[in-house]
């Protein structure tokens, strides 16, 4: 994994008040370790993570709405580079440009 892979870290950073460079630092830590995805912190040799976290935490919540936001977020993406690849084969098309 990349270190910026590691969103859970970012978000309990940001929710702990945690410098930047602080909430890089453990996301680099992290992906060095190959810690689980949804890794927040490491304490005794032991990742603490997002699904270790009581069913009804407000964190857990917090974060699932960022990950929907997230996938809401590339499936409009997606959706957008499908129509711009319509649009293009349409106007290649209509000059007789081949693709």
């Amino acid at each position: 994994m990349k270190p910026n892979q590691y969103l859970a870290i970012k978000l309990w950073g940001v929710h702990m008040r945690s410098y930047d460079f602080y909430i890089k630092t453990q996301q680099a830590i992290a992906a060095d370790a190959n810690a689980p995805i949804d890794a927040l912190y490491e304490r005794d040799n032991k990742w603490v993570c997002v699904s270790d976290l009581a069913e009804g935490h407000p964190f857990r919540a917090d974060y699932e709405r960022l990950l929907d936001e997230r996938m809401q977020s590339n499936k409009d993406a997606n959706e957008t580079v499908k129509a711009q690849d319509a649009i293009r084969a349409k106007a290649a098309k209509h000059w007789g440009v081949k693709e």
